[in-house]
């Protein structure tokens, strides 16, 4: 089969700046076969006629209620979406100080976790939002993911998964500076919603 790794190979990975993206140069050292194309197109049709059908989640920062993470869910492909909901919570009301860059992932069965971080500038922290129910309800109160109140930037966000497991939670990354500067930050993570 062409798929086999013998028949290509990654010659040369590097930064494309037009795209931002990192390029891939392969050399192929056996011609794939002529109905590839139609197999991708099948697959890519087939993907997307799943995709059509799925719960859709849009989550943003939002300043109704000083500042904090909205969520709204399409029941209809991103149709329609309804109305916005509060996903950060503490102790089922707002959260206090500033919260920013929301990411969102599916964690499994109806779970969805919104990562983000929230505090003053110089001392803030990620939070995690959690719904057990796609959406529908949050968590009473967002769990402080790192230990150290100290300068928590740029968080990420990804399901896990395992083998046969489709997914086991979500994979919260992001950069802390401990040191209290933003000088020298490690890369900290923490699996949530499982």
């Amino acid at each position: 089969a062409f798929r086999e790794s013998a028949h290509y190979e990654v010659v040369r990975a590097e930064y494309d700046p037009k795209r931002g993206k990192q390029a891939y140069r392969v050399l192929v050292n056996v011609l794939p076969p002529p109905d590839l194309g139609v197999l991708i197109g099948e697959i890519t049709h087939n993907l997307r006629s799943a995709l059509d059908g799925l719960i859709w989640q849009l989550a943003w920062r939002d300043t109704r209620e000083g500042t904090q993470i909205y969520v709204s869910r399409s029941d209809t492909a991103g149709a329609g979406f309804g109305a916005p909901v509060r996903a950060s919570n503490a102790a089922m009301g707002p959260v206090s100080g500033v919260v920013a860059a929301p990411r969102i992932a599916f964690a499994g069965a109806d779970t969805i976790v919104i990562a983000y971080t929230n505090g003053p500038a110089g001392a803030s922290v990620v939070r995690a939002a959690v719904s057990p129910d796609r959406g529908v309800s949050w968590n009473v109160t967002d769990p402080q993911l790192n230990t150290v109140v100290r300068n928590a930037d740029s968080p990420a966000i990804a399901p896990v998964s395992a083998g046969a497991v489709p997914t086991l939670g979500a994979l919260v990354v992001w950069i802390d500076y401990r040191s209290g500067t933003f000088i020298n930050g490690d890369v900290y993570r923490v699996r949530v919603g499982r």
